[in-house]
């Protein structure tokens, strides 16, 4: 089956997301107004939503009638463009009047002007610390989901479909918290057992008798759990038609930087630090442990912790290869002994001479010294402590109030967990991503969507080619390299066709069980059995067209080291896709995400990777030094761009940045010549501005966004995207079209005098 990915390379190896995922972890949450949440407010808030499209439609129609009045007194004008009054144009109209602000001024802040409207009505719920599009577009596609897996008729339509019966078996036994709270933590208790015990909460716990690597073992093939790093399976650097076991950074609750950063605005990562300790006690008095014993013992696994993060954190470089024998040799850890346990019973043997990829060596080194030479105690406790963290919301109440305790610490009293079928489904989706995938697409998908989809790519793809030759900086050799690599992307678009096969996704998940009086052992199971498929893949030959990722979700990804573009079923709707919008709209919304994407292969990073995805340098001398200095006036401009008075790490967000220009730019070119093959749209109704103005329109309101201060740290601190606002900004600051679509004075903050550009 496939499993989500880990956490660990730099983008450029697993793939690049086109956005963060917002989920309920540390470092989220400061409200800036609390959302209504009884049932009476909720009411209001509907009725309120209601009344605002009322108004914004009716706003719309007064515009229609005028724009027919003028038409039909102005019959003889035919230098003016005419309006487009079909249902298609009146509802556009709608969605776009109601998230501007037209009161702002476009050349001095675009995204207020494109964005105003839907943040003035758009609350942040206590459960996250960001909104943007492609959450609330997310969140609409999980609300559709909820309902249809409640639906009876879901399951008479799918009877025959065993992986569709057992996602649906699994969520809704996800959602019976009665029964998962009957169970209790007795099977939680065996599986702890199962890793040698913890000396915190076993009685009878001796050092002598614990074995460290044993217990890893057990936690990385038994449980699908992975303390002090995390195993994956990539495309080889050297040759992408072979895949290679990488070892990558993990084995930590938080993000690396809540453990190291000490200084912050209001102390939020001392806060976060402070409550993350105060859980971890809570958990383990909860499993058992002793409260003052819990207090002592705990602190020393956040050391443990803090030190992996430090490792991760302050040896940064290239992921490297090296062969088994001298990972070993160069960490004083037994590589070869440890992989051969987690390889064992598959289709393969290894050598010490296989070569696998690393972080960096000297990260793998620092990690081994802490597993040689920490307390076996201490790292008893922590693996018993990875363990039950990392299944906690499957748990009976009383674990889940804790960890909701720890994120009310941390951000107040209103912060809330996700609704419970949120989660089931978020876990059904990981667990059976295929099949969830199929219902999503049979019920959402336009069957031709993929289609048109694809040839906005091919679109995109001709136009990078074409501006190559504008490209002065760059010389021949390296340019008929980059012609032969953009021709050679793959797009992979929607969902992948096995799924539509009933055989084939009944055995994608024919060894999971879905077994319903014992939900955490079943949910140890998927962990397991998604771990050890991924190992199977080892020594299986790459297969480019395999998409891993669940179809619904909202997202698009490219992948470096394969040279291919994913685009999933989920993101193919309004507003970045629609067949009822004007194609500026299409081309400002898909159309820049597959400038965005394909753009990924040409940054700081992906550049190092050939048209196969091989890992080779194609660039002369002269091309690379001249692509440095340019991608540098990225880094020095968005690097002073703040929020929340912290500024944007211009050097950690240069690879999204240069995509977002690129996109954007290619995405716009693609726009004007299909208008020189078939003409100026019509304007829409009660809208001032002409479909060039809409192209970016449409851009800027596919990443309308609000922020706690705890989410716009976290998002300044952990992500490779700035701000979604800061995106908007940035490549609208450097695009030329808008200025000139826009008027914008030379020297306004839109239209700065000094652009940046790569592409």
């Amino acid at each position: 089956m496939a499993n989500q990915v880990n956490k660990g390379f730099t983008p450029e190896i697993q793939g690049t997301e086109l956005k963060s995922t917002v989920v309920s972890v540390p470092g989220h949450n400061f409200q800036e107004k609390t959302p209504m949440k009884n049932g009476s407010n909720n009411n209001l808030l509907k009725l309120a939503v209601v009344l605002l499209v009322i108004l914004v439609t009716a706003v719309v129609v007064v515009g229609v009638y005028y724009a027919k009045e003028v038409r039909d007194n102005d019959d003889n004008d035919t230098t003016s463009i005419p309006t487009c009054l079909d249902d298609n144009c009146v509802r556009s109209a709608a969605v776009i009047l109601g998230s501007m602000n037209r009161s702002a001024d476009p050349c001095e802040d675009f995204h207020s002007f494109a964005c105003g409207g839907w943040q003035a009505k758009t609350f942040i719920p206590t459960t996250v610390t960001e909104v943007h599009i492609l959450w609330s577009i997310n969140n609409a596609n999980k609300q559709f989901m909820r309902n249809l897996l409640a639906d009876p008729a879901t399951k008479t339509k799918y009877s025959s479909n065993r992986a569709v019966m057992k996602t649906i078996n699994y969520y809704q036994t996800c959602l019976s918290k009665a029964t998962i709270n009957t169970q209790g933590d007795k099977y939680l208790k065996e599986v702890i057992a199962t890793l040698g015990g913890s000396n915190l909460t076993s009685p009878n716990w001796n050092s002598s008798e614990y074995d460290v690597q044993k217990a890893m073992l057990t936690a990385f093939t038994q449980l699908g759990v992975q303390p002090f790093f995390s195993l994956n399976v990539f495309p080889d650097f050297a040759n992408s038609s072979r895949r290679r076991i990488a070892i990558t950074d993990g084995g930590i609750v938080l993000a690396s930087t809540y453990y190291v950063e000490k200084n912050s605005t209001q102390d939020f990562y001392e806060k976060t630090r402070s409550s993350y300790r105060q859980y971890m006690i809570d958990v383990m008095v909860l499993f058992g442990a002793d409260q003052k014993k819990a207090e002592e013992q705990m602190e020393q696994v956040y050391l443990l912790e803090e030190k992996i993060a430090t490792v991760f954190r302050e040896n940064t470089g290239f992921p490297q290869s090296s062969t088994i024998s001298q990972l070993s040799d160069y960490t004083k850890f037994d590589w070869y002994s440890f992989l051969t346990v987690i390889t064992a019973n598959q289709n393969y043997n290894l050598s010490k001479d296989e070569v696998v990829l690393v972080r960096t060596k000297d990260v793998m080194r620092g990690v081994a010294a802490l597993i040689n030479g920490t307390d076996k105690a201490i790292i008893s406790n922590y693996i018993a402590w990875v363990a039950i963290e990392d299944v906690i919301q499957h748990l009976p109440d009383d674990y889940v109030d804790a960890r909701l305790a720890y994120k009310k610490r941390i951000h107040g009293q209103t912060y809330e967990d996700k609704e419970r079928w949120d989660f089931c489904y978020e876990a059904a989706k990981t667990a059976f991503p295929m099949s969830i995938g199929l219902m999503f697409v049979d019920e959402k998908l336009d069957p031709g969507a993929k289609t048109r989809a694809k040839e906005i790519f091919e679109e995109i793809i001709s136009e990078f080619v074409s501006e190559l030759d504008d490209q002065t900086w760059m010389d021949d050799a390296t340019r008929a390299k980059a012609k032969e690599k953009a021709e050679a992307s793959l797009s992979l678009v929607g969902y992948p066709d096995f799924i539509k096969d009933e055989e084939m996704l009944n055995a994608e998940y024919e060894t999971i069980q879905v077994n319903r009086s014992e939900y955490l052992k079943t949910v140890f199971s998927i962990k397991k059995i998604g771990f050890l498929t991924l190992i199977a893949d080892y020594k299986k030959p790459v297969d480019k067209n395999q998409i891993r990722q669940s179809p619904a979700d909202v997202n698009a990804f490219h992948y470096s080291s394969e040279n291919k573009n994913i685009f999933l079923a989920g993101i193919l709707r309004a507003p970045f896709y629609d067949d009822g919008n004007l194609r500026a709209s299409n081309y400002g919304g898909f159309g820049m995400i597959a400038g965005h994407e394909l753009t990924h292969g040409f940054d700081a990073s992906g550049r190092r990777f050939d048209k196969d995805g091989n890992f080779r340098n194609w660039w002369t001398r002269n091309s690379s030094l001249e692509f440095d200095k340019k991608s540098l006036c990225f880094v020095k401009q968005y690097g002073e761009f703040e929020m929340f008075g912290k500024k944007l790490n211009g050097q950690s967000t240069l690879g999204e940045n240069t995509a977002d220009n690129g996109g954007l730019k290619f995405a716009y070119e693609a726009y004007k010549r299909w208008v020189a093959r078939n003409g100026e749209e019509q304007n829409l109704p009660g809208l001032d501005y002409t479909p060039h103005q809409l192209f970016f329109v449409a851009y800027a309101q596919g990443w309308c966004s609000k922020y706690t201060l705890q989410g716009a740290l976290d998002q300044l601190d952990n992500k490779p995207w700035p701000p979604m606002n800061l995106r908007v900004e940035g490549a609208i600051m450097n695009s030329k079209g808008f200025a000139e679509a826009f008027q914008c004075p030379r020297g306004s903050r839109m239209n700065p005098v000094k652009k940046c550009s790569v592409w």
